[in-house]
């Protein structure tokens, strides 16, 4: 059984879909467009090497919107997500969702998962939350979310909070708010693989 005095965060980030959605967006128009390289920089991109025709930036927007819209209806439950909320839950620990996502994004991404979510009592979306002035990696929207726990930790107890991330953003926006955090990347792309690099405390594969 999990500890009664533990917390928990479950983070829903938007940042996986975004580069996804911005890479079909661009190989629509440049099929020779490469993969991110890890390099010196773990968001670092390979040039170009060639572009058929020139895309303003209404017609990428409007390519982005239509992809983006496509995957959040589509955003599959994170492996073993069912199983740890309904546990959390069946032992009444307080859980919250802090999202980068706003409104209109999260209503898509949760369409298909309204039964899960109704188990998370608090959700923040620092994407459009009028008292979240910074979106992560800046530790704003897990200060906000902690504040609005039944009740809150103090913030020298915050590492009483446990944060389950997928992005390096989302991991140090956890440990700027004096949390801990578990990392568990998205992919097998080097870009979300950077637990070791920004501490998290743990980096796991699977959260079942």
């Amino acid at each position: 059984k999990c500890p009664k005095s533990t917390r928990s965060h479950t983070s829903s980030s938007t940042s996986t879909d975004c580069w996804r959605t911005r890479r079909r967006a661009t190989q629509r128009r440049s099929p020779a467009c490469s993969s991110p390289s890890a390099g010196n920089s773990p968001w670092r991109r390979k040039p170009i090497r060639h572009v058929q025709e020139r895309v303003t930036p209404e017609e990428f927007t409007k390519d982005y919107v239509v992809l983006l819209a496509e995957l959040l209806r589509n955003s599959p439950l994170k492996e073993g997500a069912d199983r740890i909320v309904r546990h959390l839950a069946k032992h009444k620990i307080p859980m919250a969702i802090c999202t980068g996502s706003n409104t209109k994004e999260f209503a898509l991404k949760s369409s298909n998962h309204s039964s899960l979510l109704s188990l998370i009592p608090l959700i923040v979306l620092t994407g459009d939350d009028l008292h979240v002035k910074r979106g992560k990696p800046a530790p704003d929207g897990y200060i906000e979310t902690i504040k609005r726990f039944d009740s809150p930790p103090s913030s020298s107890r915050h590492v009483l909070v446990l944060v389950l991330e997928d992005a390096p953003n989302g991991v140090m926006s956890g440990l700027a708010a004096g949390c801990q955090v578990v990392q568990v990347p998205t992919d097998s792309n080097p870009c979300f693989r950077m637990g070791a690099e920004i501490d998290a405390k743990i980096t796991v594969t699977s959260i079942i």
